[in-house]
Order: C-alpha cells, then sequence, then structure tokens
C-alpha cells in the first residue's frame, strides 16, 4: 500500500512505496477537489481570495477570483480552461 508523504502545506511531497505516477494521482486529486471546492465558493459567496495552501497555480487561482467578482458563464468557462493548461502543465513534467 502507497503512503504518501506531505509538507508542511498538507502538500504530497513523496512517497513510500510508491511511484512518481502515485505522487502524481495524488496530486491531481487534490488539485481537482480543490478546484472544485474553491469554485463552489466563488459561485456561492462571490469571494475567494488567496491561501498560501493553494494547489493550484496563481493563473488559476486569479481567474477564480474574476469568476467571485462575476460569475458569467465566460468567465467559469476561462477558469475552467486555466486550470486544465495548468494540469496538463503539471502533467508534462
Amino acid at each position: 500500500m502507497v503512503k504518501f508523504i506531505h509538507g508542511d502545506c498538507g502538500q504530497p511531497i513523496g512517497t513510500v512505496d510508491g511511484t512518481d505516477g502515485d505522487l502524481l494521482a495524488k496530486k491531481l486529486e487534490m488539485m481537482i477537489g480543490q478546484f472544485c471546492d474553491d469554485m463552489k465558493r466563488a459561485l456561492e459567496t462571490g469571494m475567494l481570495g488567496w491561501r498560501s495552501s493553494s494547489m493550484l497555480g496563481v493563473s488559476t487561482q486569479d481567474a477564480l477570483n474574476v469568476v467571485a467578482d462575476d460569475p458569467s458563464p465566460t468567465n467559469i468557462v476561462a477558469a475552467c480552461d486555466e486550470f486544465s493548461s495548468y494540469v496538463q502543465w503539471i502533467c508534462s513534467d
């Protein structure tokens, strides 16, 4: 069974008895959850802000803040596109 090593902010930084693929899968799982939670918060409350423990890139976080300010379909799609680009960048390493 894979065990994950987490950094100070709770982000997975390594594994015990796991592969690089296991670590990437865990990071993606956490990033997707965080993106969904942040999108929901932006839409429901109109507020988001910045968290130092965020696993999302700065441009994704900025796009989510735009959604919080103006939850138009265009801004929501733009935030999703930005997140998709960030995931592709993470996976290209």
